[in-house]
């Protein structure tokens, strides 16, 4: 039979109230010292050895372990409240000690401190404002105009509007103004436009056996240069920008030392020919007799237009006759 040992002592594990809660806001307090490791407790008597059994082989129960003494309690680790006034965190208080038993209860979050007072703004001037744009390019040509649209039709004529009412009679003026002054003489209404050529000497010798114009080499008046006395001096010609359009022709011819029964003509010609409306002629040759020695003839009023022109022509069977200058000439005079 084996003899137990006392039995072991049981060591009770101490309780420690955690500390009281850290200020509210307060700075973060300095680290707790860590607490001592609690005392560990006795180890418990080794019971005896148990009396060896029958056969002696059988080992006697285990003494029982000693109680493991209680952990400290941790000390409570409070924060400092944050500094008031910048964003700079105040400084981390110590740790405070480790308190024993169990965890001490948080305190509460301290109030957060205030907003940093905004930096200055940099003083940097804002540079120049650089140029809206390049610039303006040149305008592009105009564009081709467009056709010209066709005109509308006219409107229908409005009514006529109702005749006002008439207005007042003005008083009567005098009996008479006073008389005017003279206006200057008017021209005359008719404007004589012709002219007058002759021979400046008798023409001997002369022979008209063929028909032929009659040359004139002096002007006795010509009032728009319906003659030349060199150029073309048998014409009488109508003149242009005066709206001439008719005139009359007349001519005289007398000849000497013509023979006896010999035939003679005088005849107007127009544009080079005696045949043309209101031709005139004569020719006054007697059987048996000499011709006359005075010829004349004159036209009625004839049409014409500017440049037209006029002739006399002369035929003679004498070859040699004498047209006296003095009494031989040709006229024309404009009538319309």
């Amino acid at each position: 039979m084996a003899v137990l040992g006392p039995a072991p002592v049981m060591a009770r594990p101490v309780v420690v109230a955690g500390g009281p809660t850290g200020p509210s806001g307060g700075p973060t307090g300095a680290t707790g010292v860590t607490g001592p490791s609690g005392v560990t407790g006795p180890t418990g008597l080794r019971g005896q050895t148990g009396a060896a059994g029958a056969n002696s082989t059988v080992t006697g129960p285990t003494g029982a372990s000693g109680v493991t003494g209680a952990t400290g309690p941790v000390g409570s680790s409070l924060t400092g409240p944050t500094g008031a006034g910048s964003s700079v965190a105040g400084p981390t208080g110590s740790t405070g000690p480790t308190g024993f038993g169990s965890t001490g209860v948080t305190g509460p979050t301290g109030a957060t401190g205030a907003t940093g007072v905004t930096g200055i703004t940099g003083a940097g001037a804002t540079g120049p404002t650089g140029p809206s744009g390049g610039p303006t390019g040149s305008t592009g040509p105009s564009g081709s105009v467009g056709a010209t649209g066709s005109t509308g039709s006219t409107g229908t004529v409005g009514q006529t509007g109702v005749a006002g009412a008439s207005g007042v009679t003005g008083p009567t003026g005098p009996a008479s103004g006073p008389t005017g002054a003279t206006g200057p003489t008017g021209t005359s209404g008719f404007v004589f436009r012709g002219a007058m050529v002759k021979k400046a000497a008798d023409q001997t010798t002369a022979n008209y056996s063929t028909a032929a114009m009659v040359a004139w080499d002096t002007e006795v008046y010509d009032t728009d240069a319906w003659h030349d006395n060199t150029t073309n001096n048998s014409r009488l010609t109508v003149p242009s920008g005066l709206g001439i359009t008719k005139v009359v022709i007349a001519a005289s011819i007398n000849v000497t030392l013509k023979a006896a029964t010999t035939y003679n003509a005088l005849l107007i010609a127009k544009n080079g020919s005696v045949a043309f409306s209101g031709a005139v002629g004569i020719s006054p040759y007697p059987a048996g007799q000499a011709g006359f020695n005075y010829l004349c003839v004159c036209t009625g009023p004839i049409d014409c237009t500017a440049g037209d022109y006029f002739e006399v022509q002369y035929e003679d069977d004498d070859t040699s006759v004498t047209i006296v200058a003095a009494n031989s000439n040709m006229s024309i005079y404009a009538i319309g």
